[in-house]
């Protein structure tokens, strides 16, 4: 290992090193047993790329999420506030059209009854 003192002698030196490696791999273990392996390792290799792939992207979402209700907060809690006076507004205004009609209906229903004395 005296060779790869940095890390430049290192990467210059891989071409030559995969090449062996292959070479050897091949020589010594049958291709019976060493094909699949090599395509079980590669799909081993695929399905921890999509793992992370999914996982970043689920991090990412979630970082988005907060960060978006973070940045919202103040405008939903004027909505929240807006939309309670409209309810509250349209409340109060049912009751006292309610408490109208109560009043007339109070009132005249002594009307109606005079009224239907004097058509009579």
């Amino acid at each position: 290992m005296g060779i790869f003192f940095n890390q430049d002698n290192l990467i210059l030196s891989l071409p030559l090193l995969s090449v062996c490696a292959i070479y050897a791999f091949f020589k010594y273990v049958p291709l019976q047993y060493g094909v699949p392996a090599v395509i079980g390792v590669g799909i081993v290799f695929q399905l921890r790329a999509k793992v992370l792939a999914r996982r970043a992207e689920k991090a990412q979402n979630e970082i988005d999420e907060s960060l978006v209700k973070d940045l919202t907060a103040d405008e939903d809690r004027a909505k929240a506030r807006a939309e309670a006076k409209a309810t509250k507004k349209q409340l109060k205004l049912q009751e006292s059209v309610r408490q109208r009609l109560a009043a007339e209906k109070k009132s005249g229903g002594a009307n109606a009854s005079e009224d239907v004395d004097e058509a009579e």
